[in-house]
């Protein structure tokens, strides 16, 4: 996989499926400004690996547009509260975000890569394509659920049964 990616490549790219719950779990307002961070560090990550500027803002723009066009499609077409605990919001993740949008955007990271090293741009969307797939389809659901899971709880009652049975076991209360 390396070859194909001219040394650059990853069986699993978890930074996608990390900023893709960041952006569902954020306000559309504050995107803006989390999309800017993301696209600065990560360019200067890059940079210090030893990649051109043309390179690094590449990937970046790649990066954040993949995040970013995935999270619009499920706030688009599926809306919020996005939990991934209905078959709704786990098709849609696999359907909007892991299979059109990172198809798509997978275009842009493969041309800077083959434009830029040399490699052929096929392999390498390949290689992209899966590698942030599979970023988005195991690590976005998983902190999406884990964040969402508190509030659920929360507003059931459950969380506050269970601090309120735990306290009065702690202070030893009948």
């Amino acid at each position: 996989m390396r070859s194909a990616c001219g040394g650059l490549g990853a069986a699993v790219w978890p930074p996608s499926g990390f900023l893709l719950a960041v952006l569902v779990l954020s306000p559309q307002r504050a995107w803006a400004v989390i999309l800017g961070g993301v696209l600065c560090s990560n360019t200067v990550a890059n940079l210090t690996a030893g990649l051109s500027l043309t390179i690094s803002l590449g990937f970046s723009l790649a990066n954040c547009a993949e995040s970013m066009t995935a999270a619009w499609l499920l706030m688009r077409f599926l809306g919020t509260p996005l939990t991934m605990t209905t078959l709704r919001d786990v098709m849609g993740l696999t359907g909007l975000a892991v299979i059109a949008s990172n198809a798509g955007t997978a275009c842009l990271g493969a041309a800077v890569v083959s434009l830029g090293l040399d490699t052929p741009f096929w392999a390498v969307w390949r290689v992209w394509w899966i590698a942030d797939g599979l970023g988005m389809l195991v690590l976005a659901p998983t902190i999406v659920m884990w964040v969402t899971a508190d509030r659920r709880l929360y507003k059931t009652g459950a969380g506050q049964s269970q601090s309120g049975a735990g306290g009065e076991w702690c202070h030893g209360d009948p």
